[in-house]
């Protein structure tokens, strides 16, 4: 950045500043349990703020950050779908790398959190860090690659219950409650016949 003349020209005179802006890309990819890609899946994108408390990514309709909020409900979720590779993958961007702090650049830390699996899935219940693919430094001019932060989940199938119903069940029913009545008529006359 540098500080301009009226005429709107630099100033051999003029002081320059560096600013460092890295954002970079997040991407999840969603597996079943036997690695295939898992399509449809939904995630938010969080970032800690304080002991077990997070934030969450608000993104436009191209999936770029435009802000944070505290209430899950608000987030923006992205969806898994294949992508040129046949992963399923869902991804955002406009994410600050790094930040600096007291002369030094600090790394981001970002999470996906899974909110909806496909149906017949369940949901990994872990929050997994987005782990970027490099690192910045205040040596650094430019940026050599993309920044991706990437994350990986497997999910499970649903455990189906055995279907106890059918047809089978129907006659054992019906034999059940014809023995309960039976029973119940037999007590009531043995206990007629008590009282004479």
């Amino acid at each position: 950045a540098y500080t301009i003349t009226p005429s709107h020209q630099p100033g051999d005179d003029f002081d320059t500043t560096r600013v460092y802006s890295y954002t970079g890309k997040l991407v999840v990819e969603k597996l079943d349990d036997e690695k295939n890609p898992l399509e449809g899946a939904e995630f938010v994108i969080l970032k800690k703020v304080g002991e077990d408390k997070y934030e969450y990514a608000v993104l436009d309709s191209n999936k770029k950050l435009t802000g944070w909020t505290d209430d899950e409900t608000k987030a923006t979720p992205i969806v898994t779908a294949k992508d040129a590779n046949g992963k399923a993958t869902a991804s955002a961007f406009g994410f600050d790398v790094a930040d600096e702090v007291d002369g030094k650049l600090v790394m981001n830390t970002y999470f996906f959190k899974e909110t909806k699996a496909p149906e017949t899935w369940t949901i990994n219940p872990q929050i997994k860090e987005a782990a970027f693919n490099g690192t910045v430094s205040l040596d650094q001019a430019s940026a050599d690659e993309e920044f991706v932060g990437e994350a990986q989940f497997i999910d499970s199938k649903l455990v189906q219950l055995p279907f106890t119903g059918g047809m089978g069940t129907t006659i054992f029913t019906v034999l059940g409650v014809a023995i309960m009545a039976i029973a119940a008529a037999l007590f009531f006359a043995t206990k007629r016949k008590a009282s004479k």
